[in-house]
Order: C-alpha cells, then structure tokens, then sequence
C-alpha cells in the first residue's frame, strides 16, 4: 500500500509500529469486504482511527462507516436508475 507513508507523516503514533497496524487494518478491511476493498484515502480515515481507539475497534468502526457509506452510495444509484427508468 504505497498510502501508507503519506499518512500523517511525522505523526509520532504513526511511527512504524503505528504504520503497521495501519497495514494489518486496511489489508483485514479489503479481505473482510472483498467488494470495496482498498480505497484511494481510506488510509486517513483509518489512521484517525488508530489515533483515537486500538486496532480491533478501529477496523469495527471503519467496517461501519464504509458499510452505511456504500449502502448510501447504492440506493442513491438505484433511486437515479429508477428516475431515468420512469423518463423513459
């Protein structure tokens, strides 16, 4: 993941063993939810969360907000399909 250095450089929590938790979070996040996987920016969400819980209620939490996110993200497109269905 070539984010990870660029995540809140100089931090001191995100020192290496900071950054490899950092690691082990984003890489069980894209197992854990193959169809999101990894995205562009998830490492800052992700590293404020490590500044603010441990590890484990950390990826909870990142699990949840990318879970509401994408589920949003799904009835807007579905409300749109349906908007461009019913003009048709």
């Amino acid at each position: 993941m070539q984010d990870l250095p660029r995540t809140f450089p100089g931090h001191p929590a995100l020192d290496e063993d900071g950054r490899n938790a950092l690691r082990r979070l984003l890489t069980a996040y894209a197992r854990h939810n193959p169809f999101v996987g990894y995205c562009q920016a998830m490492n800052f969400f992700a590293g404020l969360l490590l500044l603010l819980m441990p590890e484990e209620n950390a990826f909870w939490r990142c699990s949840h907000f990318v879970a509401i996110t994408t589920k949003d993200a799904r009835d807007a497109i579905s409300l749109l399909q349906l908007l461009v269905l019913r003009k048709a």
